[in-house]
């Protein structure tokens, strides 16, 4: 299968930034994309191993990247780069998006999605116009997650594509704080509904976080 590519980025103003889970979906495609494509009972399996691990996250024992690089490792064992390409992309075509990313012209320049959400299957959903940073996998005898684009990360990839600031930033996430700090207007997403936060709130969320 050929790699999808983008165009290059001259950003004109203004810049918007978009999250993609429950930013531009109803639900976090996490969980989903395991479990797509397995039996009823391997699914049942992939639901409580991922729960179980979640519960060492909130009680700090793992973190967010862990618990994605081992459920990969066990979701994706065997899988070549071509296995895995297919997979995103029929996965890609069953995600539910909400009313945002379907009122959205995703045929303008100035548009970046930035996701802990993998790359490849961002890929799918997007002009080339768009600029996707997404996380990243890399196959060899194993499967790895090197890239994750999650909180500080993600900030850190925007910087590296030469995005210091941006105009507007939609999310759902308080682990977007780093890149509310990068934003000169955020708009918090639930569902369908969009809300323009103040500074006075976010500067509130930075203080506590």
């Amino acid at each position: 299968m050929a790699d999808l590519v983008q165009e290059n980025h001259p950003f004109k103003k203004p810049m918007i930034v978009f999250d993609f889970d429950k930013t531009l979906t109803y639900r976090d495609t996490t969980l989903p994309f395991l479990a797509f494509g397995l039996s009823p009972m391997l699914s049942m399996f992939c639901h409580i191993s991922y729960y179980s691990l979640a519960l060492l996250v909130k009680m700090q024992i793992l973190d967010v990247l862990r618990l994605k690089q081992l459920m990969v490792n066990w979701r994706f064992k065997g899988f070549d780069d071509h296995a895995w390409k297919l997979h995103c992309k029929a996965f890609s075509a069953v995600i539910k998006t909400n009313s945002i990313y379907n009122q959205t012209n995703w045929n303008q320049s100035n548009l970046v999605v930035a996701s802990a959400s993998f790359k490849e299957v961002l890929l799918h959903l997007f002009p080339s116009s768009v600029l996707v940073i997404g996380s990243v996998v890399e196959i060899e005898k194993k499967i790895s997650i090197t890239k994750h684009a999650m909180g500080e990360q993600k900030a850190k990839f925007l910087r590296a594509e030469g995005i210091e600031s941006f105009d507007r930033l939609y999310t759902d996430s308080l682990a977007d704080l780093p890149l509310m700090k990068m934003a000169r207007e955020v708009v918090w997403v639930k569902g369908d509904q969009q809300e323009l936060l103040s500074h006075q709130k976010i500067n509130n969320w930075l203080k506590k976080n």
